[in-house]
């Protein structure tokens, strides 16, 4: 545990994860920080606040800061909200809240006091399982836009203006409830046994780029222990995403649903189920320089290319890795953003690993988080077929082939994602820096089938690239290169393959001498026989490092 004071507000890093709007952000995640305090000594020289994965319990003590727009403060356990904090946060516009302790509606309340908020995300909270607890919301934040990722339309407002419109209804639920369950806000003593009995809820992860971001793991919390000091084994199970309806029902509990790769299991840990979880946000791997970001958007890619949208990636959460040393599977956590609206919404994409020090995968599942997709007539399953030669200059011609124009090359996303897949797969090595080294300078595509022209969104072609190395060139080395990469759709499966391959031109031109040298000495072989050919070609199989041992 840490207080928050100067010294440690002085010494976070400040960095700016807004490259248009400049946002300064300061970090205080994981400290364990009991209360807030001391926020004098930022000086109100921030937009944005991180208070995220502490163990505050009180939303309050804030000093008059008019800069501050974004405060991200989920997964503590805030039970309490100042009834004033309005007046010390007048610009705030959005707020964090999942993760924390609020059972009841009216707890949120003093929100209404904050005169400019408008996106709020109190997933993971008591008060989400509560009946009408999103009218009751709109209700009182009437300039919320967002609730929970989900935009507020204008027939909710009026349903909800409709439902709460006399000061009797203000908390449906209380008449359902006798007057001794009222439950009460916690105190941080109450809360200190119950989570080291209980165990708190995993932490998330947050790299300050986006304050929407929200994990998804589940948590318990006994009843009685909002209302007394000795907590009982009745327990109301918290959930997000996938939960039923309880339809009124308080006696019913949810059961966890099954582990399926993604994020935090809600039973054991990512380890007893063959994986190995990394928080990319906040966690930094060399060997996870560029790669495991290009799966994120390779998988981002699958769901705009079967869906027809044109969701742009933002950052990557967080993934879960296989443990075994060779190719294995990703089970990605990413955000994406919709570019004509700028809702940014959570992914789940896996990503398998068919070979390993090439590119070989296949994109088995990508969705939003939260959704399923429709059950395939059979598994994914995995065949490995050689890939075409380049073609020749003639070929190329033909009605199967069509060449990317300078625009479309520009404008066509993947084009540049399966150039840096095709390097990354190889090179683990390499980073994004090293990626952006390469121009591409010709883009030919292939239909796989003779009778339909290829088009950009055809699900199955093979990519023919030219391109240069500029780091190469730079030393006014051979910096040519080409690539093939094949996308291959199996709609019995839903599974996308890629395989691919890339070469230089100077290896290009060794590989074809070899070949001509290979040829030339089968010929000889051929004319005078093996002891003729070693004979008269004796530095021919020096060349190839053959030694030979004096005959008697």
């Amino acid at each position: 545990m840490v207080k928050l004071t100067a010294d440690l507000i002085w010494n976070r890093p400040h960095y700016f994860f807004n490259t248009v709007g400049g946002e300064r952000c300061l970090d205080l995640r994981g400290y364990g920080i009991p209360e807030i305090e001391n926020l004098g000594a930022t000086e109100d020289q921030f937009d944005t606040i991180d208070l995220s994965d502490n163990e505050i319990v009180k939303l309050e003590n804030f000093p008059l800061l008019n800069r501050l727009g974004t405060l991200i403060i989920k997964n503590n356990w805030i039970t309490q909200i100042n009834p004033n904090i309005g007046e010390f946060l007048p610009k705030l516009h959005t707020l964090n809240l999942a993760k924390n302790r609020l059972v009841n509606l009216v707890e949120i309340d003093p929100l209404a006091s904050i005169p400019k908020l408008q996106r709020l995300w109190l997933l993971d909270n008591a008060i989400i399982e509560k009946p009408n607890y999103r009218l009751y919301v709109i209700h009182k934040l009437k300039s919320l836009r967002l609730l929970d990722f989900i935009r507020v339309e204008a027939k909710e407002r009026d349903e909800a203006a409709a439902l709460f419109s006399s000061e009797i209804q203000k908390v449906p639920e209380s008449t359902e409830e006798p007057e001794t369950s009222t439950l009460v806000a916690l105190t941080r003593e109450q809360i200190l046994p119950f989570n080291v009995r209980y165990g708190k809820a995993s932490s998330g992860v947050n790299d300050g780029s986006d304050p929407m971001e929200v994990d998804e793991p589940t948590f318990s919390i006994p009843v009685d222990t909002m209302t007394t000091n000795e907590p009982e084994h009745e327990e109301i199970a918290v959930t997000t995403g996938e939960s039923t309806d309880l339809q009124g029902d308080s006696s019913r509990i949810d059961h966890p649903p099954q582990f399926d790769g993604f994020d935090e299991p809600t039973v054991g840990h990512v380890s007893s189920y063959g994986l190995r979880d990394v928080e990319y946000a906040r966690y930094w791997y060399p060997s996870d320089a560029a790669f495991v970001k290009v799966y994120a958007k390779l998988g981002l890619h699958r769901y705009n290319l079967l869906e027809g949208t044109n969701y742009q990636f933002s950052h990557l959460q967080s993934y879960n890795k296989g443990i075994n040393a060779g190719a294995a599977p990703y089970f990605l956590t990413l955000f994406a953003s919709d570019p004509d609206s700028g809702t940014v919404l959570p992914y789940h994409a896996l990503v398998r690993e068919n070979q390993i020090g090439l590119l070989d995968v296949s994109v088995n599942i990508a969705r939003p988080r939260g959704f399923k997709e429709k059950p395939r007539l059979c598994p994914p399953t995995y065949t490995c077929s050689p890939l075409p030669r380049w073609p020749s200059s003639e070929m190329f011609a033909q009605q199967r082939f069509y060449t990317l124009t300078e625009h479309e090359v520009q404008n066509t996303d993947w084009v540049r994602l399966y150039l840096d897949l095709a390097h990354s797969t190889c090179d683990r090595g390499m980073t994004e820096s090293q990626l952006s080294d390469f121009h591409i300078e010709r883009v030919v595509i292939q239909s796989l089938s003779d009778a339909v022209p290829p088009r950009l969104d055809s699900k199955s072609l093979v990519v023919y690239m030219v391109y240069k190395d500029l780091a190469k060139a730079r030393l006014r080395e051979p910096c040519f290169r080409k690539a093939i990469i094949r996308r291959v759709y199996y709609d019995s499966s839903g599974s996308l393959t890629f395989r691919g391959k890339h070469w230089s031109f100077s290896e290009e031109k060794e590989k074809k001498k070899k070949e001509k040298e290979k040829k030339r000495f089968a010929l000889l072989k051929r004319r005078l026989g093996v002891w003729g050919a070693w004979r008269l070609g004796l530095d021919v199989y020096r060349k190839r490092g053959i030694s030979s041992s004096r005959t008697r």
